[in-house]
């Protein structure tokens, strides 16, 4: 088993500059801002809310870790902005 540091070495050097990426990507194509929220915050929301579910992944169900993390993502982002649609 890796030591705590060498995991989060390994996270912020590989895995981080793809999740920012995707993370904003996702806001922006689909237009999915919080309204009464900066950019930063729905962005740190999206990203920590998709951290807690990593652990859920199972490649034995045939998905890509990337495209479950993109999904996890648009579909909290949607359902977070659909709390302010009257």
């Amino acid at each position: 088993a890796y030591a705590a540091e060498e995991k989060a070495r390994i996270f912020y050097d590989n895995h981080q500059p793809a999740f920012t990426k995707m993370v904003e990507s996702i806001i922006r194509r689909y237009n999915l801002y919080v309204p009464d929220e900066e950019f930063q915050e729905t962005f740190d929301d999206t990203m920590s809310f998709m951290l807690t579910k990593l652990n859920n992944f199972s490649a034995e169900k045939g998905t890509k870790a990337y495209s479950y993390c993109g999904t996890v993502c648009k579909n909290y982002l949607i359902y977070t902005t659909k709390r302010y649609i009257i």
